[in-house]
């Protein structure tokens, strides 16, 4: 843990933000 993808989507679509953990 400790490293994260933070993906935030509102281009044409309802601002949604989604949280990945990236743990690899």
């Amino acid at each position: 843990a400790g490293q994260y993808l933070l993906v935030i989507g509102g281009l044409d679509h309802e601002s949604t933000i989604h949280a990945y953990d990236t743990t690899t």
